[in-house]
């Protein structure tokens, strides 16, 4: 087996910090982005982690993301407001929004927050579990471009929006529910191209409806939602509160973070805060939801082979805080790259 190579949490932080002061990048704004996008690679999630770096990069060095920016809020009334981004990283901007429902929700039971003028904020789930860390359930979706078609249809109409649920255990090891509504991210896809997989039927079709097996064609024609009808009903759910409700551009007007260089990604997102202590104590309802996982935990065949959603990504975070952040080749291709651009030290990829 190959030996899997790995950097500290510094060396990388340090890194992608070198990067984005090469590319004047704002520092507050930077730091939280910096650590929205490492958490994913600590979670197991390398497809949203540095390896999206060269991409954020070139967007911010082109201003295509601005970086400060400086978003504005519209409070709509008590519990519910929309966030103008400025065109914004859609890590800091979630990771601000996220904060403003917490806050809305510790004083009025629920927060939500809508995001306009955004741009791709990485991993859902790192929102959610930041709500689970104050006591509160999260919600996030969020749409993105166009590559997916509705049930039934052969035209991209909607992105791979993902929705992301979480809430709070006594452990902090929050329950983390994030999920593409696509029969694959469209991260994975490029993943699967890069290392010369070939797709599973089921993933996308050709403009004719034929299945495409070749990662490399799948800008040719279409994704398809997960589960059918079900998945495309999630999809449309996604981008009506994450476009629709908050002003937000959809459906063909979101733009490419990987292939669009002329323009901001035009994002939108959509995040909930529920307090949980306005419905019952904490201690009680830890108690209830420890016994529910617990009927979860013990009802497969064997003990404990029932997984409960956001617990490998737990495993993962302890191990990859231990042993280092794992790089797969792409990532060091990716990030080896900058680094030669840049002119960045980059022992560790060595």
């Amino acid at each position: 087996m190959e030996e899997v190579k790995r950097a500290s949490l510094e060396e990388l932080t340090g890194f992608v910090n070198n990067v984005l002061k090469a590319v004047d990048a704002d520092n507050e704004q930077a730091r939280v982005f910096t650590e929205a996008l490492i958490w994913s690679d600590l979670i197991g999630r390398p497809t949203h982690g540095v390896w999206r770096l060269p991409a954020y990069a070139k967007r911010i060095a082109r201003g295509l993301i601005k970086c400060p920016c400086q978003p504005e809020y519209d409070q709509l009334d008590f519990a519910v407001a929309v966030m103008d981004g400025d065109e914004g990283l859609g890590h800091y901007l979630g990771h601000e929004a996220m904060i403003h429902s917490i806050e809305l929700a510790r004083k009025f039971g629920i927060g939500a927050v809508g995001v306009r003028n955004s741009n791709h904020f990485g991993t859902g789930a790192y929102y959610v579990h930041l709500a689970a860390e104050h006591g509160m359930m999260g919600v996030a979706v969020s749409n993105s471009i166009s590559k997916v078609a509705p049930h039934g249809g052969i035209r991209a109409v909607f992105g791979t929006n993902p929705f992301a649920f979480g809430a709070p255990r006594s452990n902090g090891k929050s329950i983390m529910l994030d999920m593409a509504t696509t029969a694959i991210a469209g991260a994975q896809v490029m993943r699967y191209a890069e290392q010369g997989r070939a797709l599973p039927e089921g993933i996308a079709i050709d403009p004719e409806g034929n299945p495409i097996l070749d990662p490399s064609r799948v800008d040719e024609g279409v994704l398809l939602p997960f589960g059918g009808a079900k998945g495309y009903g999630l999809t449309l759910m996604i981008e009506i509160l994450s476009s629709v409700l908050t002003g937000a551009m959809f459906s063909t007007g979101v733009n490419s973070m990987f292939n669009n260089f002329e323009e901001s990604g035009k994002n939108g997102h959509f995040f909930i805060a529920i307090d949980v202590s306005r419905f019952m104590d904490l201690d009680s309802y830890f108690e209830r939801i420890e016994e529910l996982l617990s009927l979860v935990k013990n009802s497969g065949k064997e003990k404990n082979n029932v997984m409960i959603p956001g617990e490998a990504r737990w495993e993962q975070y302890e191990k990859n805080l231990e042993l280092g952040v794992p790089l797969d080749d792409s990532t060091i291709k990716a990030l080896q790259g900058l680094a030669d651009q840049y002119r960045i030290p980059a022992d560790f990829l060595a």
